[in-house]
């Protein structure tokens, strides 16, 4: 099955272009018996060695034959999940199933013609009967961005050189140069460069997770969300930080954790102007302007703004003290308090009062100190 799209492809190229089998063309794995070796070569010559013993048609792959024999069984082993429709092989019912996902069931576009296809095998096939002279053409209202190479008959993008064999794919790339967005969510207005970023932004507002994971069943939207967090069951964490050799199992969380040593603060709030390193920690500051209060303890009643403050609240009800001070054995309910001890033996404190300088371990003795000055002043 590896090798279909190659032998379509193929098939129609031979009689105008040297194939180079097995060194650079065939696509077997080595370690595949020699049953598969012989079905896949096939493609390159005439023979077909697999026979139909109903009709006594011939094949070149065994795969086709499969198939092929179908039409005489009647066998539609794939059906589909939406309406039942059954198919005779797995490509049919990808497909259909394009009709109920909304797309359309030819997505691949001829640049030059605007023919239509279910497949790009199909289309690679179709784009050779265009001459050279039709590819550099429809690449001319992008001849500052791109250009085709007629020597590996390929677009090739000026500002990276990277290389595409279709003009449509280009055009994509081009995107996040220009940081173009056309794909547009009609719920959050949020916008994307791509169709399928879109489809899969949409998920989050669907409430779909069809992707599970096999060891702790946790369900993502996006199938990479998934492989990222089945890391954490391997202990795979391949992103390492050259300054303090701390790993992660996502690029994303070492770009985050490289502003602690670059103390880079890129997030600002618009209304007391502190900074932050996280979006994430931005967002939770904000609560801190708002009146609102989200979380209730379901014992007294108090309300808190931050889920962890509810945490910390119950800790008063359970008399649970889960943080302990390594130097004198101290514990306490929460971990702010905790930081805070430790200061009493590190010496540090952080917090100056900007009139007499004098300095806190906490920012709620600093308001303290600092309602003194508010009575001198009256």
């Amino acid at each position: 099955m590896y090798v279909r799209l190659h032998c379509i492809s193929v098939d129609y190229l031979l009689s105008s272009t040297e194939c180079d089998l097995p060194a650079t063309c065939v696509k077997e794995q080595e370690d595949e018996d020699s049953a598969a070796n012989t079905n896949s070569n096939s493609c390159h010559t005439s023979e077909r060695p697999h026979t139909c013993n109903v009709c006594q048609r011939t094949f070149a792959q065994l795969y086709r034959l499969t198939l092929h024999k179908r039409t005489h069984s009647g066998e539609r082993p794939y059906s589909c999940f939406t309406c039942t429709k059954a198919f005779a092989d797995s490509s049919a019912l990808k497909r259909h199933s394009r009709i109920h996902d909304g797309l359309p069931v030819r997505p691949h576009t001829c640049d030059v013609c605007k023919s239509q296809f279910t497949d790009s095998a199909s289309l690679t096939v179709h784009m050779h009967t265009h001459t050279q002279d039709d590819m550099v053409a429809v690449a001319a209202d992008w001849k500052s961005i791109i250009h085709f190479d007629a020597s590996v008959w390929q677009y090739v993008c000026k500002v990276c050189s990277k290389q595409y064999s279709r003009l449509e794919v280009m055009k994509r790339h081009i995107r996040c140069h220009t940081g173009e967005r056309p794909f547009n969510c009609d719920i959050c207005q949020r916008t994307f460069s791509k169709l399928h970023r879109l489809t899969v932004h949409k998920q989050y507002h669907a409430g779909e997770k069809p992707y599970c994971c096999p060891t702790c069943g946790k369900r993502f939207a996006k199938s990479f969300s998934l492989k990222v967090h089945i890391r954490v069951h391997t202990g795979d964490a391949p992103y390492q930080c050259t300054v303090c050799q701390k790993t992660f199992y996502h690029l994303r969380s070492l770009q985050q954790h490289m502003r602690t040593h670059s103390g880079d603060r890129p997030f600002t709030c618009f209304i007391c102007d502190q900074t932050f390193t996280y979006h994430a920690s931005l967002n939770s500051h904000m609560r801190c302007h708002s009146d609102k209060l989200s979380y209730c303890c379901d014992i007294c009643g108090r309300m808190c703004r931050f889920a962890s403050g509810l945490q910390d609240h119950m800790r008063s009800h359970t008399e649970e003290r889960p943080y302990n001070c390594g130097e004198c054995s101290k514990t306490y309910k929460c971990l702010k308090s905790l930081k805070i001890h430790m200061r009493s033996h590190t010496g540090e404190r952080p917090y100056a009062c900007h009139v007499c300088n004098s300095t806190f371990v906490s920012s709620g003795l600093l308001k303290l100190h600092g309602a003194i000055h508010v009575r001198e002043q009256q």
